[in-house]
């Protein structure tokens, strides 16, 4: 089983970027398109956003690089195209903690694939998927503006469950997703203007995730989301 066909066995985060003018750039080489990911990378908590596996070089296909990542309970799949899209899918890393060693697998009573989704996660990632996007338009020299799809996967009768020390402690009622995903795209479908995207990766990015906890019943303010945005380190 590839790595692909893995990731969507449970739930998953799927993003694609492009930009708003469909202009593809065929003397854009293989070289050129590693290099943009590589400067594009978002570290933020330890494990960067997309993840560049340093012992096995991307794939070089057609007209995009790719790369497959299984390693313990990360397991995603990067592509960059010669069109400036950027397509990243990856496993949700509550779904698959019985792939990471004992010594390290958070102790979570009753746990099984697609019973929780772990909100400060969520928040972390959504930051680092608006992040990525922002050096990813700087790295592909788009002018104008970019279009970013989002969407999570097999949502349907997840509880929200706080691992740790969350600073949002325990939910004093069970918060529940009824529907099977969550789309996150610009409002009336418009493009964001890149220097829009430059200037307020977070503001963004809690809008997002505002969007998406509405479904599980949680009517969190902006503000909030932000408190916890700050535990991420400063932008490297």
């Amino acid at each position: 089983m590839t790595p692909l066909q893995k990731i969507t066995t449970r739930g998953y985060w799927s993003v694609r970027i492009r930009p708003e003018i469909y202009a593809p750039d065929f003397d854009l080489s293989y070289e050129n398109l590693e290099a943009a990911v590589r400067t594009s990378v978002v570290n933020l908590r330890g494990w960067d956003l997309p993840h560049i596996d340093l012992h096995e070089s991307p794939s070089r296909i057609g007209d995009f690089v790719e790369q497959q990542i299984a390693f313990s309970h990360y397991i995603e799949l990067w592509r960059a195209y010669r069109s400036k899209q950027f397509g990243f899918i990856k496993g949700m890393q509550e779904d698959w903690f019985d792939q990471e060693p004992a010594l390290f697998r958070p102790a979570i009573p009753d746990w099984k694939p697609g019973a929780i989704f772990v909100p400060d996660d969520a928040i972390f990632r959504l930051v680092e998927i608006f992040e990525f996007a922002a050096r990813w338009a700087t790295a592909m020299g788009i002018k104008g503006a970019v279009v970013i799809d989002i969407r999570l996967e097999k949502l349907q009768e997840r509880a929200l469950r706080t691992i740790g020390s969350s600073r949002l402690g325990r939910f004093h009622s069970p918060k529940v997703c009824k529907a099977p995903r969550w789309a996150w795209r610009r409002p009336e479908a418009s493009p964001i203007p890149v220097a829009d995207l430059l200037s307020s990766t977070r503001d963004l990015a809690a809008g997002a995730a505002v969007s998406l906890f509405e479904l599980f019943r949680w009517d969190v303010r902006p503000d909030t989301i932000k408190e916890i945005q700050s535990e991420l380190r400063g932008l490297r």
